[in-house]
């Protein structure tokens, strides 16, 4: 592997954002500046030599043009098209960049704006000796399943919460999704390696590093945004 692979950085803002009370959430602005810029900006303060990717709704490109021009959004970056789903969002946009094996490819969802620049570090470095990184938080409450018409305890300490951003080495997660069948529907992106690499090297993420889901999350989000941004 290059001692400097090349990273490129694809921010997945594709998303229509069902369980909000208002549609397309990456566009709402948190302290005066869409929720998508944030997190791309904040890549471009830590790593800006990497190249930018942004998956957005077709629907919404000449919209994304307006709103650049708007807040004078001036990192240099290419537009993807999304998918239906996620899966077919990251897998349209990776099979179309151009890249060598040994780059260094790191998959972000546009609604975790609150990550830090040391986990980015931390991710890029584990990912450049192991060949991808992965934050995951223990989870703190406790857990029920669903069985039949009841629920079960179950043991919290058995599972784990993964985040992105997640980095992985271009080869192994170009080749996952090459090879991956559009029916798949996996919600993150290490999911698609785990039949062939193993063990998945997890790093333990960050609590702030939430995804903002629902309204209650973009509350929060208010709330934290003027401290963090």
């Amino acid at each position: 592997m290059s001692e400097k692979p090349h990273i490129h950085v694809i921010i997945l803002a594709a998303g229509f954002g069902n369980r909000m009370e208002k549609k397309f959430k990456q566009f709402f602005l948190l302290e005066g500046l869409p929720l998508v810029m944030h997190s791309v900006r904040k890549f471009f303060k830590i790593i800006p030599k990497a190249t930018f990717n942004i998956v957005l709704p077709k629907n919404k490109i000449h919209y994304w043009k307006n709103i650049c021009k708007k807040h004078e959004f001036q990192v240099p970056h290419t537009v993807f098209i999304g998918g239906e789903t996620r899966f077919l969002s990251v897998k349209k946009t990776i099979l179309s960049m151009s890249f060598d094996n040994n780059d260094l490819l790191i998959i972000h969802d546009s609604a975790r704006p609150f990550f830090s620049k040391q986990l980015i570090n931390k991710l890029i470095d584990s990912a450049k000796k192991k060949g991808h990184a992965v934050p995951a938080i223990e989870i703190k409450d406790s857990l029920r399943k669903k069985q039949d018409n009841n629920t079960i305890s179950v043991d919290r300490s058995n599972f784990l919460l993964t985040q992105t951003p997640q980095v992985f080495k271009a080869d192994v997660i170009s080749g996952a999704y090459s090879t991956k069948s559009h029916k798949i529907n996996k919600t993150d992106d290490v999911s698609l390696i785990e039949d062939f690499v193993f063990p998945i090297n997890l790093i333990y993420g960050e609590e702030l590093n939430f995804k903002i889901t629902n309204q209650k999350d973009w509350e929060l989000a208010k709330i934290i945004a003027p401290t963090i941004l």
